[in-house]
């Protein structure tokens, strides 16, 4: 059986004990004399967060943080930014109108396509006119 103090209200402050069992934790006894019963207690979450935080490299991050802004400023300072946004706004209007001269040629092609099969329509039209009034399959 582990305790563990659990925050009930931010606002407040105001905590709780949460007894529970926890057989995959160790037992950790704080008391030093064994005269009075006491149950093992587990870190709250705000410790641990609190651990892996101190953990953190955070001399590294800020230097690498300081670096990273430093080259941001130095690209920012040589106008490459302005000429890089440029070229992308040109380069995606020569593919909008790609796009759409591709469209513009698929268009065509189905336009093509319809014009043949009126074509052929309309010749087996003018060799068999009674497929007019009989339908394809039933000739005399």
């Amino acid at each position: 059986m582990r305790a563990r103090l659990e925050l009930l209200s931010i606002v407040t402050g105001k905590l709780r004990v949460n007894v529970g069992f926890h057989p995959e934790t160790e037992a950790v006894f704080r008391a030093g004399d064994h005269e009075l019963d006491e149950i093992p207690t587990l870190p709250t979450t705000l410790e641990n967060l609190t651990k892996q935080f101190s953990e953190l490299p955070l001399d590294e991050i800020v230097a690498d943080l300081r670096a990273s802004m430093n080259q941001i400023a130095m690209f920012l300072e040589t106008g490459t930014l302005e000429q890089t946004v440029e070229e992308l706004n040109q380069t995606l209007a020569t593919f909008s109108s790609l796009m759409q001269a591709q469209e513009m040629d698929r268009t065509l092609g189905e336009i093509r396509d319809s014009a043949r099969s009126l074509r052929v329509f309309l010749d087996y039209i003018s060799r068999h006119p009674e497929a007019l009034l009989r339908g394809k399959g039933t000739r005399p």
